[in-house]
């Protein structure tokens, strides 16, 4: 069985990314709601985003170290969920920039198994609009009981 959300879940800023923290939670139907401001440890506004870009911009030329133009790797986790036993989920999560080289990997955080593979991951692509990607993200539960899990993202550039 495989479940898509109604919506996906969106980077909205250069901000929101550098927070290392959810940035979806799991809803009541299993797929993945945006977090209110609460549950967010800092939500930074997407006026922000041209401040950061600015302060990344000139951190790369002032530290020693550092190649000019290159950026730190931004690392968080783009939503939980949960898979029931012997089940696949899909969850989606859009308008990421082309630019940035993300990589995905989902791991399970309840239960606690030493043990065989609890969990297997895909990752599909599709060219959203120009310029923006969307990410389908499938995981299967190897198991026969439910498995928790907590799709993490990190920006290489």
């Amino acid at each position: 069985m495989s479940a898509d959300l109604d919506g996906g879940a969106a980077p909205a800023s250069l901000n929101e990314l550098m927070v290392v923290d959810t940035l979806a939670a799991p809803a009541h139907d299993g797929g993945a709601a945006p977090l209110n401001d609460a549950d967010v440890a800092e939500t930074p506004g997407s006026a922000e985003a041209a401040d950061l870009a600015e302060a990344e911009d000139a951190g790369r030329r002032a530290r020693p170290g550092r190649l000019k133009g290159e950026i730190p790797m931004r690392l968080g986790v783009q939503f939980r969920g949960q898979v029931p036993g012997g089940t696949s989920q899909r969850w989606f999560t859009h308008s990421w920039p082309e630019s940035w080289r993300v990589v995905w990997m989902v791991v399970p955080t309840w239960p606690m198994v030493d043990g065989a593979a609890q969990i297997e991951w895909k990752v599909q692509v599709d060219r959203q609009a120009a310029g923006l990607i969307k990410y389908f993200i499938e995981v299967r539960n190897l198991t026969g009981g439910p498995v928790d899990i907590e799709a993490r993202f990190a920006v290489l550039n």
